[in-house]
């Protein structure tokens, strides 16, 4: 190899011009910029800092703001993946009622510490697509180099999950009492692929193309379970630094609670959740991720907004 490929092959690897390019979609799509998103965790008993590569906020309604009635906040990691690696994930085997997965919270929309109430379920429409995978891990396949491993994806899974936290506080102290989105998405260049039903020892043992064991797609959904050092973070995380005023959180909830919100919805009690660690609340906003394929994360972007966008118009017709 020259020395001259070898300078854009590093430069690639950096995923530098892959994150420049999706800041660009994104600003054509409405959004702020900003080129990274750092928070803190711990690493044995040193805080170290860590970043997420794009952090992009937009308000809605989308493309009008004169009248702000809520915000969206998209955390990006780009993983720039050379010629002939795939991804490859598992589907999830489940049967209804025992997946892991919750729909309308590959989205989190947060209206709990809002006068302005979402419609339950507002983002189901995201997620309820017969086109969109649900799936378990994911293997990087290199079939140049002839290797698997998931070391890749699991990091940007993992860079993803941990900021997450300091997002969500900033979304409660800063949100300007109005309901926030807040979405996740894992960015490659890599072709995805989902495993076929029928995937097995097999199957892999009698085809030389991934393309005979697995069907392409252009984003999906994964789960990345919380850990007990997750959990740790977010205890510590929500303790330290998450600051509200009492008095005010206490007359959103009194005023949610005359409209027949649940208890355990209720801003005081979903902060203490959050201090706590309650290990179902961590499930429930902290577990899903979207993995996306570069060529549709403009389709994706969309899709988004246009879920968004409906929640918060039935928002506007309930009130």
């Amino acid at each position: 190899m020259s020395t001259n490929q070898k300078w854009k092959d590093k430069l690639l690897s950096s995923s530098f011009p892959l994150e420049y390019e999706a800041m660009k979609v994104l600003a054509k799509n409405g959004f702020s910029i900003s080129s990274e998103f750092s928070y803190s965790r711990l690493d044995g008993d040193i805080k170290k800092d860590f970043s997420v590569d794009i952090d992009a906020l937009s308000f809605t309604p989308f493309g009008n703001e004169s009248d702000l009635t809520g915000s969206a906040h998209l955390l990006v990691e780009c993983k720039y993946r050379k010629p002939g690696t795939n991804w490859l994930f598992l589907p999830d085997p489940n049967e209804p009622g025992f997946s892991p997965f919750i729909l309308g919270q590959t989205i989190r929309a947060v209206d709990n510490f809002s006068k302005d109430i979402l419609s339950p379920n507002c983002v189901v429409s995201f997620d309820d697509n017969e086109n969109l995978p649900f799936c378990f891990k994911g293997v990087e396949i290199d079939t140049v180099n002839s290797s698997a491993h998931d070391a890749q994806i699991r990091h940007g899974l993992s860079q993803l999950q941990y900021a997450l936290p300091a997002l969500f506080e900033h979304g409660i102290m800063f949100g300007g009492e109005q309901p926030f989105f807040i979405c996740p998405i894992l960015l490659t260049n890599a072709p995805l692929y989902v495993a076929n039903d029928d995937f097995s020892m097999q199957t892999v043992l009698s085809t030389n193309k991934v393309d005979d064991i697995a069907k392409k797609v252009p984003y999906l959904v994964t789960y990345h379970d919380i850990s007990p050092d997750f959990t740790h973070h977010c205890i510590n995380e929500f303790n330290t630094n998450l600051h509200y005023d009492l008095e005010e959180f206490e007359d959103i909830g009194k005023f949610r609670k005359s409209k027949g919100e649940y208890e355990h919805c209720l801003p005081i009690h979903l902060i203490d959740s959050l201090i706590s660690g309650n290990k179902s609340t961590l499930k429930g906003y902290f577990t899903q991720y979207i993995v996306c394929n570069w060529e549709h994360f403009p389709e994706l972007i969309q899709d988004i907004k246009d879920a968004i966008s409906e929640a918060m118009i039935e928002m506007d017709n309930d009130t």
